[in-house]
C-alpha cells in the first residue's frame, strides 16, 4: 500500500496501541491483545473500503533475548546467528489484512535480526549471501543489501531495519 493517506494513520495508530498496553510483565500477552486491537482497527478501515492492498506491516518488541513478531503480507524476519548463518524466521504464509499469530525467537549475544516489509531475500544469490557474511558492521550491511535491491530493481519502497542483540543488563 504506498498511499500515505492511509500509511500514516496506521502505523500512528500501532504506536499508540503497543504504548499503552504493552509492558516489561506479561509482555506475550498483552502483545497478544494489542494485535487483536490492531486487527479491529485495520478491519474497520476495511470495512470504509479504504484500500489497503498490499499492505506489508511487520510489527515487533525485544523482552530481554526473546524476539517476538506479528507480520501481514510479505513481510520478513531473518537471524544472522553466531555462525554467520542466515534463517528465515518468519514464517512464509501471507495474512492479507490480520496479524494472525505471534511468532517467538530467542536470540543470542551479538546475533542479528533483519526485518524488511518485503521478502528481499529471494533476490538474493548465495553469492550476495557469501558477500553479507563477510560484514559485521550493520550499516555496511544495508548498504550492500540496497545496492543489491537496485541492481535487481525491486520496488523503491523497499525497508531494512537490522538489530543486533548485545546481551544488556535489564531492569525490571
Amino acid at each position: 500500500c504506498n498511499n500515505q493517506k492511509i500509511i500514516n494513520p496506521i502505523l500512528n495508530k500501532i504506536v499508540d496501541f503497543i504504548i499503552d498496553n504493552v509492558t516489561l510483565k506479561d509482555t506475550y500477552n498483552k502483545f497478544l491483545v494489542t494485535l487483536e486491537w490492531i486487527n479491529y482497527f485495520i478491519n474497520s478501515l476495511k470495512n470504509k473500503n479504504e484500500n489497503l492492498e498490499n499492505l506489508n506491516v511487520l510489527i515487533w518488541i525485544l523482552e530481554k533475548n526473546n524476539f517476538h513478531f506479528s507480520k501481514i503480507w510479505d513481510a520478513s524476519v531473518w537471524l544472522i546467528n553466531k555462525k554467520n548463518e542466515f534463517l528465515e524466521i518468519s514464517d512464509r504464509k501471507t495474512s492479507l489484512l490480520n496479524f494472525d499469530y505471534i511468532s517467538s525467537w530467542k536470540i543470542d549475544k551479538w546475533e542479528k535480526i533483519i526485518l524488511s516489509n518485503n521478502n528481499f531475500f529471494l533476490h538474493l544469490t548465495q553469492n550476495d549471501l557469501n558477500e553479507i557474511w563477510e560484514i559485521y558492521d550493520i550499516k555496511d550491511i544495508i548498504e550492500n543489501i540496497n545496492e543489491i535491491l537496485i541492481d535487481e530493481k525491486i520496488e523503491e519502497n523497499s525497508k531494512i531495519q537490522i538489530i543486533q542483540y548485545e546481551n544488556r543488563d535489564y531492569i525490571e
